[in-house]
């Protein structure tokens, strides 16, 4: 039926405005009105009172207050029941997050709240109240995302849903893509995303703003109010040095209230900040009990060895484990709220002092009090810098005087205690990655030590990590390590904002400086916070300075060892090899870029599964083994390449012409630092490496010159190539597509596509660019029928549904000399209605293979087969619905007979991700490397051997080959189903195809049925594609700062890189040998090509099947991998009637007056031209005649 008014998302969205005029202007502005045959589902009853009114993006991060949640408002006076409602978080480009539950339960009151929560992280305080735990489904990134609340179970959106009559409300922030109108600003890490407004556009209906959740619980329309009792209690003295052994008392904070009325303290809270403004986690801020009229109540912290104990009321732990030179600490009448910069107009907050370069404060920060002093109240101006100054220690609780026997003040105050000179193995203690463990952590030292790493912000064209890395002289105080050392010796200095300078002079490796600082800690991580200056005593610098010697670091050190050398400077040995690079630009905490992953040995990490079946303990054991060997090669900061702000940055290690692909060695030209960052074992140069490669530590073995296609063996060759979203109908041809919904590069122009029907490129230009790529991977593998995966189903933009796959032999065509086609769907086949927009595929070459028949694995097109193979399995379009259908060729070779037949399977099946709509138990990612949707990839597999007994039945065929995208590792039930039916996986042992957070196996396959298997000579995984780095990706257009890397779409000298890293899978090159000819193979006219043989121009070389000529000098440059080398094709002599010529190719350098042919044509050269060819009316061809 249409969409009621009364309870469309418009009329919802505009409640209430009427009144002043703007109901009709926006109905009319933001919203298109349902036609009128519009069917859809009405919307529920009471969505026109229910909105998001809060959303915590930000719960994720340790400075957010509380974990992720979103807070429902009931507008009407009435209850709304919310069984069968759904929330649901969407990630930036409209994937759904899995896992959790979203469906909700109970009702919202009138005019009241409703809470649900998700995950959030560790020390945060707990929410007043929860009415849904919805888990991951909610799992918010805090910059880009999108949250949308359903009537009914979540349906299928993106980009504006407005419109959709089962969206109750959506809010979006920052690039979310599900949205209503456009996207909200997104919050800082310590704020909230608030409702202001309700004009149905989420970027003026919210704004950053004070955590407030309320759930059911909370009283309507409750806003937080400070008791009256607040007016009276101030705070009075705070022990900011309690951590240092000069102090005589651990730290504490005095309360003091000045009514006449004793005043509860219940649901009121302490909380301390660190400078930065990040809230201290653990302890117990929680308070009780009460402050007696005129009286005092005292709250102690953690404190050192050797101090005086005091009489306290509350024990707040490490919610006060305050810095002495920088901190801050907050009294709330309830819960602590997020809370930055002057507080004095928070209501929650009673008091607030903060000291030092506090962030968190009243007013200005007070200054910081010395070793033996405390902060005491003096004044009541509102301003902490007048209102509190260092003073003598005088602690009270509610029984008086606070020191131990309680009955009297203390006495004169000690000197202070100058801070102890200790070394850095002094300081830690033990080996340990919590600080907390650290023997003098909190205490103030005196630490003199060689720096060995400078990570200065503004040292390089990066983000550097404000401070360096200092370690005891020598090695950890001796000549020369004997064996592990029992601690380790270095430590990182925090150096501020100040640069790493003093006194005129910029700190570098290796000055011997002397630090006056505070054992401290930041995001988990030890430091030195406080002065450094240079140690310019020639006595102490002869008695006390060596070269730091570096530590001799093996590969096969696991967490016990590197936690001893924590901070050091190491020096690699034996043998390194990259497993992953996708850190380069993505996939790191804090977004951070720049890393690469390493692991010992001469072979990258290979994907559990692709060994062991999932459920087996052998599985399990090599995946906590891979874990454990993974080291991070860092950059020496944390400078972001998803972040527009930094990316015009030059990436690190990454050149063009220093490619660092999977699997390559690694030559170590410099010492590193062992670091563990954000929950990441790391090397780290000894600097800051952006803009500078001089400074960085390694070198990597060039891995492409051994990548080389072996000769064909057979008689023909078969590929299967997932061609990564090959559309022409690119973003600016699809109506349903805007600007807003693409990915940018670095100058703002849009490359990609994000929740449109379309896939791929935005522009003609960048299509083209990744077109060329694809083109020339194929040129080059030289082979006869290749399999397509990720290709364009393009009855979704109006044509015919093959026009892709047309456009795509035309392209290979040209650029061969060769004669290839799509296969078509023969007359009577039939094709799923509902189709994907993204299918398989195959091209070919006409003369060398012709179609018997093909058909998609459906049931309306396999109608003709024995459908009964299927009946144990069940409904076949039901099974593949989730999926793209297989798509099954009978191919015969043009010079063979009918027992040459054979028959190719191509596949696509469902993907590994947790797309949010897992129904079956066995779909459930249970956490064992199968991912999500394990059981119906089963099905799937089972049911494309059922459609090879079948064929085999009514074609009379021995000979199938299963290739393709089966998102399936060789080890797992789907490959296993495969294997046991009788086919073998020629791929096993062919390499790998596809790398995954530093793991490498293979997802694309070949299987072959018993009298396939006979005919198959070698298979080869092609690994052009997964070692890449994925910067060189066409989806990666201009995505950094390294000029000439893939920041160019000209195309006149071929592409970028060309066919490198042109999909993110590598092709499956398998050749099959059908004639049964095992005679002498005939000698060659021409010397085979080799990798490492210097040509100087004019020999002439077989490569492939194919004759090439060298133009200039040229070695390692294999013939036909690019149409502009040094190679030039000699085409094969093509006989016609008037005469024999050679067939036209690509890279071959034409004067003019030759004379080819092409696609049955023969042409005469006009002028000079390249990988131009014959057929366009004002090229460089003169048609002659027909062949």
């Amino acid at each position: 039926m249409p969409v009621s008014e009364s309870g469309s998302l418009r009329a919802r969205l505009t409640r209430g405005f009427a009144g002043v005029g703007l109901a009709a202007a926006l109905i009319g502005a933001s919203f298109a009105p349902a036609s009128a045959d519009t069917e859809s589902s009405q919307a529920a009853e009471g969505a026109e009172c229910v909105e998001i009114s809060e959303v915590n993006t930000r719960g994720g991060s340790t400075a957010s207050p509380y974990p992720r949640y979103v807070e429902l408002e009931n507008t009407c006076a009435h209850d709304v029941a919310l069984d069968g409602w759904h929330i649901q978080g969407y990630q930036a480009n409209g994937t759904p997050y899995g896992g959790g539950d979203s469906a909700l339960t109970g009702s919202i009151p009138a005019g009241g709240n409703y809470l649900i929560a998700g995950s959030g992280a560790a020390g945060q305080s707990e929410l007043p109240g929860v009415d849904h735990a919805a888990g991951n489904r909610i799992n918010v990134a805090g910059a880009n995302s999108s949250v949308v609340l359903f009537s009914t179970e979540p349906v299928s959106v993106s980009g504006d849903v407005s419109g959709t009559p089962e969206v109750v409300d959506a809010v979006a922030w920052g690039s979310g893509t599900v949205r209503l109108g456009s996207a909200a600003a997104a919050p800082a890490t310590t704020e909230s995303l608030l409702r202001t407004d309700r004009t149905g556009n989420n970027a003026e209906d919210f704004t950053p703003g004070e955590h407030s959740p309320r759930y059911t619980g909370s009283a309507a329309g409750e806003e937080p109010e400070t008791p009256e009792e607040a007016e009276c209690v101030v705070i009075s003295e705070v022990n900011t040095r309690g951590g240092s052994t000069a102090s005589p008392y651990p730290r504490y904070v005095e309360l003091e209230n000045t009514c006449d009325d004793d005043v509860a303290l219940e649901g009121w809270h302490i909380q301390g900040y660190q400078a930065n403004g990040t809230p201290y986690s653990g302890g117990s801020p929680s308070l009780s009990g009460s402050i007696p009229a005129g009286g005092h109540y005292l709250i102690t912290g953690p404190g050192t060895a050797g101090q005086e104990e005091l009489n306290s009321d509350h024990h707040a732990a490490n919610a006060l484990n305050i810095a002495g030179a920088n901190s801050s600490v907050v009294l709330f009448s309830t819960e602590p709220v997020a809370v930055s910069g002057d507080v004095s107009e928070v209501e929650e907050v009673i008091d607030a002092v903060g000291w030092g370069s506090a962030t968190v404060r009243i007013g200005e920060s007070a200054a910081a009090p010395s070793t033996a002093q405390a902060l005491l109240r003096t004044d009541r101006t509102g301003n902490n810098a007048e209102d509190f100054s260092p003073g003598e220690h005088s602690p009270h609780y509610t029984g008086g005087s606070a020191v131990e026997d309680g009955s009297e003040e203390p006495g004169e105050p000690e000197e202070p205690e100058e801070p102890q000179l200790v070394t850095v193995a002094e300081i830690r203690g033990e080996p340990s990655l919590d600080p907390a463990d650290a023997a003098l952590y909190g205490e103030d030292v005196v630490v003199r030590g060689v720096i060995t790493g400078t990570y200065f912000r503004g040292s390089s064209e990066g983000r550097g990590y404000d401070g360096f890395y200092v370690q005891d002289p020598g090695a950890c105080g001796d000549e020369e390590f004997d064996g592990l050392p029992e601690v380790s010796c270095a430590i990182f200095v925090y150096s501020g904002s100040w640069g790493g300078s003093a006194g005129g002079h910029q700190f570098g490796t290796g000055d011997f400086v002397e630090i006056e600082a505070e054992v401290t800690s930041f995001n988990g991580h030890l430091q030195l916070s406080g002065f450094t200056e240079l140690v310019e005593d020639q006595e102490i610098i002869e008695q006390h300075y060596a070269e730091v010697v570096p530590f001799p670091y093996e590969g096969d050190f696991r967490a016990q060892e590197r936690t001893a050398l924590l901070g050091m400077v190491v020096e690699p040995q034996g043998s390194w090899t990259i497993t992953d690079n996708y850190g380069l630009m993505h996939g790191n905490p804090n977004s951070i870029g720049g890393w690469i992953t390493l692991t010992d040995g001469t072979e990258p990490l290979w994907l559990p599964t692709s060994l062991h079946h999932p459920s087996s303990p052998e599985r399990e054991a090599l995946a906590e083994e891979n874990q454990a060997r993974m080291i991070t090669l860092g950059h020496g900061g944390q400078t972001r390449w998803t972040n527009w702000a930094e990316s015009d940055r030059p990436l690190p290690y990454l050149r063009p012409d220093a490619p660092v692909r999977v699997g390559a060695g690694v030559d170590w030209t410099d010492q590193v630092v062992l670091d563990y960052r954000l929950q990441h074992w790391m090397f780290e140069p000894l600097s800051t490496v952006i803009g500078d490669p001089e400074s960085e530590p390694v070198q990597f073995e060039n891995t492409r010159e051994s990548v080389a296609l072996p000769e064909r063996q057979g008689d023909l060759r078969m590929g299967s190539f997932n061609v990564l979203n090959y559309f022409p109908h690119y973003g600016q041809l699809d109506p349903t597509c805007t600007e807003s919904m693409t990915y940018t590069d670095i100058d703002g122009n849009p490359t990609t596509l994000n929740g449109c029907t379309s896939r791929g490129a935005w522009s003609r230009e960048l299509f083209e660019y990744g077109e060329a790529k694809v083109v020339e991977a194929i040129v080059a593998m030289d082979a006869d029928v290749i399999a397509l995966q990720e290709i364009e189903n393009s009855r979704h933009f109006g044509e015919d549904r093959d026009y892709a796959h047309r456009r795509l032999a035309e392209q290979v065509s040209a650029a061969t000399g060769q004669d290839w086609d799509y296969v078509a769907l023969p007359d009577g086949r039939a094709y799923p209605e509902d189709e994907d927009v993204i299918r398989n595929g195959y091209i070919y070459r006409t003369d060398k293979l012709e179609v018997i028949d093909a058909m998609i694995l459906f049931e309306d097109g396999i109608d003709h087969l024995d459908l009964s193979y299927f009946e144990e399995i069940g409904d076949i379009d039901e099974i593949y619905s989730n999926a793209r259908e297989p798509f099954a060729v009978l191919f015969q070779p043009v010079d063979g007979g009918e027992a040459d037949q054979f028959a190719v399977i191509v596949n696509h099946l469902k993907s590994k991700r947790d797309d949010g709509r897992v129904t079956h138990p066995g779909d459930v990612d249970t956490g064992d490397g199968a991912g999500s949707y394990n059981h119906t990839r089963t099905l799937q597999a089972e049911a494309m051997v059922a459609f090879t007994l079948a064929l085999e039945e009514y074609y009379g065929l021995d000979k199938f080959y299963l290739t393709g995208d089966f998102n399936s590792y060789a080890a797992e039930d789907p490959a296993v189903v495969i294997e046991e039916a009788g086919y073998t996986n020629l791929g096993k042992d062919a390499g790998t195809s596809y790398v995954f957070g530093g793991e490498s196996g293979s997802l694309d396959h070949l299987f072959a049925s018993p009298g396939a298997a006979e005919t198959v000579q070698s298979t080869v995984k092609w690994q052009i594609n997964s070692p890449e780095p994925i910067a060189l990706e066409y989806t990666r257009f201009n995505s950094t700062g390294t000029s000439g890397l893939n920041d160019s779409l000209d195309l006149s000298a071929g592409p970028l890189n060309g066919y490198w890293r042109s999909s993110d899978h590598d092709p499956v090159i398998t050749d099959i040998l059908l004639t049964g000819d095992t005679g002498e193979p005939e000698e060659p006219e021409h010397p085979a090509w080799e990798a490492g043989t210097v040509y100087t121009g004019g020999e002439v070389v077989e490569h492939n099947g194919r004759v090439f000529e060298a133009l200039w000098w040229t070695q390692n440059q294999e013939p036909g991998a690019s149409p502009w080398g040094a190679w030039s094709e000699i085409g094969a002599p093509t006989a016609c009637a008037t005469g024999t010529y050679p067939a036209w190719a690509a890279s071959t350098e034409f004067t003019g007056g030759e004379t080819v042919v092409h696609h049955g044509t023969v042409y005469t050269a006009k002028w000079y031209s390249r990988s131009q060819a014959p057929g366009e009316p004002w090229g460089p061809w003169e048609e002659i005649s027909d062949c």
